[in-house]
């Protein structure tokens, strides 16, 4: 058990957590609009369904416990112009490079069938701030990770164009999954350093520990 708490209340910006079953889990941004208190999910479902949703039961709220006040309702501010330019138009794809993915305008770079998974939409969110959280050169393919990544493929297929396609099923059993409690994980422990695959590996055992425990 670490020896800080992952979970805790989110009241302008933080981060939310599901397990809909062992090894299917998923990550979101929560955040509260201007001159609301309610807080909304901004996540990636699927293939081009990227979500504003209201807050739903099931999430575990994980608050940015070392960002300012300040910087929460910059960041607040920030999901809402992203949401506002984006909309839904966001693709899927595993092979994330740490590079920036939404341009100056905030929307999403798709070119070449490029996209992201729900977890590396948070890593993108906060490249954006100016905020790398992860060392992302240090990632590795985990052998495990391949029936995910053909799963996610048979159901994203008739969705894909061809060139989204091919680039998706070149990434199995090659590209690195950022897995959803490592990456928030890592935002949680996050020091102004890019946190390296095996400490992230670390940290993501201690969450899903915590997770169960509560």
């Amino acid at each position: 058990m670490p020896d800080t708490s992952f979970f805790g209340d989110v009241e302008v910006f933080g981060l939310a957590f599901r397990e809909f079953a062992p090894g299917w889990h998923h990550a979101a941004l929560v955040f509260t609009d201007i001159g609301s208190s309610d807080l909304r999910l901004l996540h990636l479902g699927g293939h081009y369904d990227f979500r504003n949703d209201p807050l739903e039961a099931g999430y575990q709220m994980v608050p940015c416990n070392d960002f300012s006040t300040d910087e929460l309702d910059l960041l607040a501010e920030l999901a809402q112009r992203v949401w506002r330019q984006s909309g839904s138009k966001v693709p899927y794809n595993f092979d994330y490079d740490g590079t920036q993915a939404f341009d100056i305008d905030l929307s999403f770079m798709a070119d070449d069938g490029r996209g992201l998974t729900c977890a590396t939409f948070v890593l993108a969110f906060f490249h954006l701030y100016g905020l790398a959280i992860v060392d992302v050169a240090s990632w590795k393919f985990r052998p495990e990770d391949l029936r995910w990544q053909k799963r996610i493929y048979e159901i994203f297929e008739k969705d894909l164009d061809v060139e989204h396609a091919a680039r998706m099923k070149a990434n199995i059993g090659t590209a690195a999954r950022f897995r959803p409690e490592e990456v928030i994980g890592s935002v949680s422990r996050f020091e102004g350093v890019p946190i390296h695959f095996e400490r992230a590996r670390v940290i993501g055992t201690e969450f899903m520990s915590e997770l169960h425990s509560l």
